[in-house]
This record gives structure tokens, C-alpha cells and sequence, in this order.
């Protein structure tokens, strides 16, 4: 461990706080990590009102996640498709075309995790629409070709997937 000296804990910029709380995470050092918090100085904001801005930032951090999570499920069907075996799979185009069997297992999940996304929305009266216009920056091209693929397979939404998202959308949010 690091020792620093009391004096220096008063002294950091907040960029070197950062460096060593970082380093200190890195470590395992919970001690530093908690001393760096507690010197660390502390100021009285005025502010925009918490539980408004609170679940706007809420809502963005759900929408990267919604997309995260759906480049996962593309990534996971490349993965099982094609890398899976140490020897490539894909050897033609033909033998590419063969593994798209896996495409149905991977479309229901971003099916689910769509569909738990817009209920979540609607039941906070907001409409899946608008969402999309608003974090459509987030959204990869890739990603909206494998959401309409998904759509037009005809497909259920997975319903594990969809639980599972509709509770880790609901928690996170109750919780700002």
C-alpha cells in the first residue's frame, strides 16, 4: 500500500483523487479507497430538483443499457455461430448461411429485452416513440439492423428475458 501523507489527502487535485482512488480500486484497498472519500472536499449545490433530473439521467443510463445489452446478444449469436470451436466454423459463405439457425435463440432475447424496455416506458407513461427519438443517439446502425431483423422474423419476445429486464429496469429506476 501507498502511504499518504495526511497533509497530502488536503491537498489533491481532483484529478489526482481520482488517479489514486482508481489505484487504490485497483488494489483492493478499501481503506485508501474510503479515506480518499472522506477527505475529499465537500461543497453545498443548488440545484435542479434531484427526483426530476435524477430519473432523466436514469432514463439515459437505461437506454446505453438497452443498447448495450442488445450488441451483447448480437455479439453472443456471432460467438455461437461462428467462433465457438477452436477451428472457425465459417468456412463459405454456405456454411455461414447454415448457422443462421442460431439467429432465432438470440433474436427473442432482443425481442425480450425490447419489449421490457417499452413496457417499462409505457407504464411510466412514456411512449416508446418519443424514446427513441430521444436517445437515438446511442443507437449503433448495426444494432437497428438486427432489431428489425428481429422484428420480422416473427417471433415472440423471449419471456425469461423479458422478466429479468422488466425487474433490473424497475429496481433501477425505483432506486435515483
Amino acid at each position: 500500500m501507498r502511504a499518504i501523507k495526511e497533509a497530502t489527502y488536503k491537498n489533491m487535485s481532483v484529478e489526482q483523487r481520482v488517479i489514486a482512488s482508481m489505484e487504490a480500486i485497483a488494489r483492493g484497498d478499501k481503506n485508501e479507497k474510503s479515506r480518499l472519500e472522506q477527505t475529499c472536499p465537500k461543497f453545498h449545490y443548488t440545484m435542479t430538483d434531484y427526483r426530476y433530473c435524477g430519473k432523466i439521467n436514469a432514463l439515459r443510463d437505461m437506454a446505453l443499457a438497452v443498447e448495450h445489452d442488445i450488441r451483447g446478444c448480437i455479439l453472443a449469436f456471432f460467438d455461437t455461430a461462428l467462433f465457438y470451436e477452436r477451428e472457425p466454423r465459417l468456412t463459405s459463405f454456405k456454411s455461414l448461411i447454415m448457422r443462421m439457425e442460431l439467429l432465432p435463440e438470440h433474436a427473442e432475447d432482443i425481442l425480450g429485452i425490447r419489449k421490457a424496455w417499452h413496457d417499462f416506458l409505457r407504464a411510466e407513461g412514456i411512449d416508446s416513440a418519443v424514446a427513441e427519438i430521444v436517445f437515438a443517439d446511442m443507437r449503433d446502425h448495426i444494432t437497428a439492423q438486427f432489431i428489425r431483423i428481429a422484428e420480422r422474423l416473427d417471433l415472440e419476445p423471449h419471456p425469461y428475458t423479458t422478466q429479468l429486464f422488466s425487474k433490473r429496469f424497475r429496481d433501477y429506476y425505483d432506486d435515483v
